[in-house]
């Protein structure tokens, strides 16, 4: 009922990099943005495993594309609040991290 995750949160207009991760997947809060723009580093062969969420952490929407991905650029949904983004096939395929740029301010 009152979950909540130790994200970091992106704003709009500010940009991070995600670094390799020992987990399977990153999450952001996504709660004060419209709209995220992903970039794959150089080296990566990412295919997209991305999950919307709302606040009380209830799956929103999926996408997923079964080819390498350099960069994909995603509106999110009205009531999305967390984000997880992961691959299809393995975290090695990420090893590079990847750039999370946010625009648009709900």
């Amino acid at each position: 009922h009152k979950a909540h995750l130790r994200s970091p949160k992106i704003h709009s207009g500010e940009e991070i990099t995600l670094k390799r991760s020992q987990n399977r997947e990153w999450w952001i809060d996504i709660s004060e943005v419209k709209k995220l723009t992903l970039t794959s580093e150089t080296g990566n062969n990412w295919y997209p495993n991305i999950t919307f969420y709302s606040k009380t952490l209830k799956i929103l929407r999926v996408y997923k594309r079964d080819s390498k991905t350099w960069q994909i650029a995603l509106r999110l949904p009205k009531d999305s609040f967390y984000i997880k983004i992961s691959d299809l096939y393995t975290i090695k395929n990420m090893k590079n991290g990847l750039r999370v740029e946010a625009e648009g301010i709900r």
